[in-house]
């Protein structure tokens, strides 16, 4: 979420931003990989403590490439909620601090 904070003009137009890039590419790889634990264990019985509804949002959430919109603009503000949204799904499901979730 900082780094679209600092986008310059130049980074939005031509949608290239090293961190922003970097760590949007984390944020959905970490999250594909949270759909890998719906297949069962040995017993039959589901491995993830996230639900498979809870990873579908998230997906929806985060979209399928980092938005490049100046702060403030209608499209960077309806983004951030929507990461903002993400961020309380995790929460919900892990039980995470609010301490922890403030350094996201």
């Amino acid at each position: 979420m900082d780094d679209m904070a600092t986008l310059t003009a130049a980074e939005i137009a031509g949608k290239n931003n090293y961190d922003l890039n970097k760590h949007w590419g984390e944020m959905k790889g970490f999250t594909f990989a949270l759909q890998f634990g719906y297949r069962g264990d040995a017993t039959g019985g589901p491995m993830a403590i996230i639900s498979e509804a809870s990873v579908i949002a998230l997906h929806a959430l985060m979209g399928n490439a980092p938005v490049y919109a100046a702060v403030g603009s209608t499209e960077a503000d309806a983004y951030l909620a929507d990461l903002q949204a993400a961020k309380d799904i995790f929460q919900a499901a892990y039980g995470f601090s609010d301490a922890n979730m403030a350094d996201w």
